[in-house]
């Protein structure tokens, strides 16, 4: 009789033990594959920027490189995490997102130059290479 109490018992802790360990294994699984969902939409994150960078460089004119900075705003503006660095903060601040606006109506306020600096300006925008978790 209590032997057979003693067999249940330790049945019963391993049987704790298996599922612990499956849970434990679990979890493992999750955080890795967060970790991997995380790194793939950085990589696309790079790729988008670098699209952006490529567009303004092929601009022509100031009113259509304005654009792609609107883009570069809605960008962000989707992925606050990315405005940690303190150069992509320094860029949006130095080109608005109502820089088109002001291309087109107001190209007095513009400088001559203002192409030419948008384009070296921005390649200072880059992306976490492991973005933090909000």
């Amino acid at each position: 009789m209590w032997f057979e109490h003693f067999l249940k018992e330790r049945s019963h802790q391993s049987e704790e033990k298996r599922v612990v360990r499956a849970e434990q294994r679990e979890e493992i699984r999750k955080d890795k594959e967060r970790q991997r969902s995380e790194e793939d939409q950085t990589k696309h994150d790079e790729h988008k920027l670098l699209l952006y960078k490529t567009q303004l460089s092929g601009c022509s004119d100031i009113v259509e490189a304005g654009n792609v900075v609107a883009n570069i705003h809605l960008f962000f503006a989707s992925r606050p995490r990315y405005l940690k660095l303190p150069e992509n903060r320094a860029f949006l601040e130095k080109y608005p997102e109502t820089f088109r606006d002001r291309a087109c109506y107001d190209s007095g306020s513009i400088s001559p130059t203002a192409l030419e600096d948008l384009k070296r300006d921005i390649e200072v925008l880059q992306i976490l290479t492991r973005p933090s978790v909000s």
